[in-house]
């Protein structure tokens, strides 16, 4: 974003993490409540999972919003994927396609597209579901191993399947109203 010139704001509450965001965003706060206003738009990676009351965060976000803004949520998909390793990095859920639309749409949003992601990575959790290879560490080489080696392919299958399934899901939603640029 700071390279297109584009101003974001961010919330984080791991205070390993909020340092190193600092020089990447205008604003760095504790809480959703702490940012001033309401926003054109809001992106949110692998964060939902890790709230027990996610329905309660996807109202704060749509209240975030300025009318016809956009929501971008990216989050593990696939609930039967769910193990060791989800408990491990203190994940409540993934998401389900029709479960997601759903809390999305009863927060107040229309939803625009949804989809899966990483067709590769759902058959290669649930072969390590599983088999339940490891502690579930994950190290920074397995990490650079299936970026490197494993994702690549899944820009081969995804299509083929038709995005029907994955390890990740993508969801667009917009905020009821008249989009305004200015």
């Amino acid at each position: 974003f700071k390279k297109k010139g584009k101003l974001i704001d961010c919330v984080e509450n791991e205070p390993q993490f909020f340092e190193a965001l600092k020089p990447l965003a205008r604003t760095v706060a504790w809480t959703l409540d702490a940012l001033p206003g309401q926003y054109d738009g809001i992106v949110s990676v692998n964060v939902l999972e890790h709230i027990e009351n996610d329905r309660g965060t996807l109202r704060e976000l749509y209240a975030k919003l300025k009318p016809g803004g956009v929501l971008n949520l990216y989050l593990p998909a696939s609930q039967i994927l769910y193990g060791h390793l989800d408990a491990l990095v203190h994940h409540f859920r993934r998401y389900d396609r029709a479960d997601l639309i759903e809390k999305v749409k009863a927060a107040g949003f229309e939803v625009e597209e949804v989809f899966n992601v990483d067709a590769v990575g759902f058959l290669a959790f649930g072969l390590y579901k599983i088999l339940r290879w490891g502690d579930g560490t994950i190290t920074p080489g397995s990490m650079t191993f299936y970026d490197n080696v494993v994702f690549p392919f899944t820009y081969i299958v995804d299509p083929l399947v038709g995005r029907s399934f994955g390890r990740s899901i993508y969801l667009r939603a917009r905020k009821k109203g008249i989009f305004n640029e200015s």
